[in-house]
């Protein structure tokens, strides 16, 4: 969307503008706070001895648990009609998890309510972006794209600072869920313009196109393999920092920092991604997030925390759309397949590094080694992907199967 048509919009235009700002908001909700403010959360939690860093963790897992089972139901099992009604029970949810975590200090209400925050979360990011792209002009999409998925880390952003801030304050953990709830619950009106059924003329002819010849076996697995490799620095990152004896202060500005370079960040992936091609433009940001992830072990001070936040932060969503779109093309005739292959592959590998994280961290081991085992992980998806094209007449079973 160009700077001319967001300064003077005609009619279509302005709806796209409230189409797309409400996609943000809705998204900085569900992911900026019902996803990752636990992330800034969970040290204050810690302080306050109101669980340890393994608690902690499987929590973390109980999450993404949710996030699978609402990843899938949202890829494979919502109709079409009921879209919208399930985005807003969604967005609905989040606000009602975050307030309950500050109600109640049993362990296992925290963990159904961090289970059903995952199904909400989940929901609301495939469903609702969804909602958004599929009414946007093809020619605005990719732009639009950058724009409605940088509100993940705005949202990351603004938790972090409101965090910080009600920390200062003296507001406790149950007083920082209860707020952020609360918070969430009054900002919800602003996602009404993605809530209104789309007009018949904006209903979008889906674009054929011939498959790429990608073997999807092995983009699932590089995926699971992604999936494993981000969850530890999205769960236990200023906790890391923290342990490395820097000040909390940096330990707060590194996950800041996550969030301040997510939100530019899809933006110049799109741009890399139509200049180089869209699975370049995944290996680089394997990359880099491999880089982002294993910087705070190869460097334990401020500077590693601080690039090692902003690198993790400008690549991990990066990795999630780009290798979608990946799946995208090569089964454009069966997405859905694909995309329930992927996240269930994704959602296995991130339920998997915390719940090893916290076995790990409950033996003594610290978290010196799931931070050199996520590293891996992502060294090793990168390296999958040099094996994605098949030789000249050879398919594989997956590839070919019904």
């Amino acid at each position: 969307m160009s700077t001319a048509e967001l300064q003077n919009p005609s009619p279509s235009a302005a709806d796209e503008r409230r189409l797309l700002l409400a996609g943000i908001v809705a998204l900085a909700l569900a992911m900026g706070v019902g996803r990752f403010l636990y992330t800034p959360v969970l040290p204050l939690m810690l302080r306050e001895h109101a669980l340890d860093a393994a608690g902690g963790g499987w929590l973390a897992s109980v999450n993404f648990v949710g996030y699978l089972a609402g990843a899938l139901y949202a890829a494979l099992g919502v109709p079409a009609a009921r879209r919208i009604l399930v985005v807003a029970l969604a967005l609905v949810a989040t606000a009602l998890t975050t307030l309950g975590m500050g109600l109640t200090d049993s362990y296992a209400l925290w963990a159904l309510l961090r289970f059903i925050a995952g199904v909400a979360t989940a929901l609301a990011m495939v469903l609702g972006g969804a909602l958004v792209l599929e009414r946007l002009p093809a020619a605005r999409r990719a732009s639009g794209s950058g724009y409605l998925y940088g509100g993940i880390g705005a949202g990351m952003a603004m938790t972090t600072l409101a965090v910080a801030a009600l920390d200062r304050l003296g507001v406790g953990t149950a007083g920082v869920w209860v707020l952020s709830g609360i918070a969430t619950a009054l900002l919800l009106p602003l996602c009404r313009p993605l809530l209104r059924p789309a007009p018949a003329a904006a209903a979008m002819a889906r674009t054929a196109c011939e498959a790429k010849p990608v073997r999807l076996g092995w983009l699932v697995a590089a995926y699971g393999l992604a999936g494993f490799g981000y969850s530890v620095s999205a769960t236990f990152l200023p906790v890391i920092v923290r342990t490395l004896g820097l000040p909390a202060l940096v330990a707060e500005s590194c996950w800041l920092v996550a969030g301040l370079a997510a939100i530019p960040a899809s933006l110049l992936w799109g741009v890399i991604a139509r200049r180089r091609g869209t699975e370049f433009a995944l290996a680089a940001a394997l990359a880099t997030e491999a880089a982002g992830v294993a910087l705070p072990l190869l460097l334990p001070n401020a500077f590693g925390a601080l690039a090692g936040g902003a690198l993790f932060g400008a690549s991990f969503l990066a990795v999630v759309g780009l290798a979608l779109a990946v799946a995208r093309e090569a089964e454009p005739t069966r997405a859905s397949r694909a995309m329930g292959l992927m996240t269930a592959s994704f959602g296995l590998g991130q339920i998997l590094a915390p719940a090893l994280s916290s076995a790990l961290i409950g033996s003594g081991a610290g978290f010196g080694l799931p931070l050199a085992l996520a590293a891996g992980a992502l060294v090793v998806a990168l390296l999958m992907l040099t094996r994605l094209h098949p030789q000249p007449g050879v398919a594989t079973r997956l590839e070919t199967a019904p």
